[in-house]
């Protein structure tokens, strides 16, 4: 990810000094360092738009992509009714809520119960399952259980690397209304 970050800087970087070069070839010295600094805010502008509305940026394909990451299908057409996410330094906090289709709700519970460690009654922890594990090294772990309200499925997997963080989801199925639940959790 960092070095994924980096090729994108030095491109941004790089595309700045060539606009600058080839516009004072051309003869104008002044009008390039004008475009490179409008240039520059431009960038500056975009990243900010994109973090404080990144979550007017996501759709519905973006939540069905992290649904069947934790192997739900989403056959059904279904509507995003809610998306928030907040950041903080060292936190970050993204969930959706998504009305499914009766059918979609009856394969996800069937998967959740199917499961071979499926648990009839919420496992007695006070605590998110990620307070408990190594954060960088270990083993993926997976529980589904249900509560009185809901089936859920907690899926932790260690970053592998010291300093990396690590992938927390939750996804809860109501068992009164069409509607899936995902968190993405990161502290």
């Amino acid at each position: 990810m960092c070095l994924i970050f980096l090729v994108i800087l030095q491109v941004i970087v790089g595309l700045g000094f060539l606009i600058h070069y080839v516009v004072k070839k051309i003869g104008y010295p002044r009008i390039a360092t004008y475009l490179v600094f409008v240039y520059g805010i431009a960038i500056v502008i975009s990243i900010i738009i994109s973090i404080f509305f990144q979550d007017n940026f996501f759709s519905k394909n973006d939540a069905k992509t992290l649904v069947q990451k934790q192997d739900f299908e989403l056959v059904d057409d279904f509507d995003l009714i809610k998306n928030e996410s907040t950041s903080a330094p060292g936190d970050y906090y993204h969930t959706f809520t998504l009305a499914i289709s009766d059918r979609d709700r009856s394969n996800a519970i069937k998967k959740i119960k199917n499961s071979s460690n499926f648990d009839v009654d919420k496992p007695k922890v006070d605590n998110p399952l990620y307070v408990y594990l190594d954060h960088y090294f270990g083993p993926t772990v997976v529980l589904n259980y249900q509560t009185d309200h809901a089936f859920i499925r907690e899926y932790f997997k260690p970053s592998g690397r010291e300093g990396y963080a690590y992938t927390y989801y939750i996804i809860t199925i109501s068992k009164t209304t069409n509607e899936l639940v995902f968190e993405d959790i990161v502290e």
